[in-house]
């Protein structure tokens, strides 16, 4: 049996040409948009993304500047209390070192004086085995008593010289040079009490 051959209008062919050509566009409207959407959303991540990466970078970056301002005010402070300190340390070591001389001073016209300056003497002379000895202009009225106690301890001819240098008392022993053998003086021996005085307890 003959196949009997089906013939379009060119009106037929015209309406199933536009449905085609609409089909595809919609295929293609439908493809266009899900890339767009894919590039969307892939755009949007890698935004997202790199925002959170800018953000950390931004926060961490201000945390280390905060950090070392923060820092930087510590050392400052530090150091401003460090200096503070060092001043109420030397302010506090003058007056109590003027504290001292001044009793150091009324125990020079004590009775008791000429005898602890004579054993200062003899035990400087036992230690250093030398008669040189310098002492304060006020302390000369002892000289003739201290060489007459190294001559009874020791035999030995001690020579007593004045030293402007000694304000308060004591005296300093030095051998033929120069040289000083044994520091007794009063001042010396404040400055080793407050040297052994912990100002850190104190202040």
């Amino acid at each position: 049996m003959d196949k009997q051959k089906v013939v379009f209008t060119q009106s037929e062919k015209l309406d199933f040409f536009i449905r085609r050509i609409s089909e595809l566009a919609q295929t293609d409207e439908s493809g266009i948009r899900i890339e767009i959407e894919k590039d969307r959303e892939e755009f949007f991540s890698k935004a997202k993304k790199s925002l959170e990466v800018e953000t950390e970078a931004y926060i961490a970056d201000a945390r280390s500047k905060e950090d070392e301002l923060i820092d930087k005010e510590r050392s400052k402070r530090s150091l401003e209390r460090r200096f503070e300190l060092l001043r109420i340390r030397e302010e506090f070591g003058r007056e109590l070192y003027n504290k001292l001389s001044i009793k150091v001073k009324d125990f020079t016209k004590s009775e008791v004086y000429a005898e602890f300056l004579m054993n200062l003497a003899e035990n400087a002379y036992r230690a250093a085995e030398t008669g040189i000895f310098y002492i304060s202009t006020d302390d000369m009225k002892y000289a003739d008593a201290i060489k007459q106690r190294i001559y009874e301890k020791f035999g030995a001819n001690a020579e007593i010289l004045e030293e402007s240098a000694i304000k308060l008392g004591g005296l300093r022993s030095c051998n033929d040079e120069g040289s000083v053998m044994i520091n007794e003086t009063l001042e010396s021996r404040i400055e080793r009490a407050l040297a052994e005085i912990e100002l850190d307890d104190i202040v």
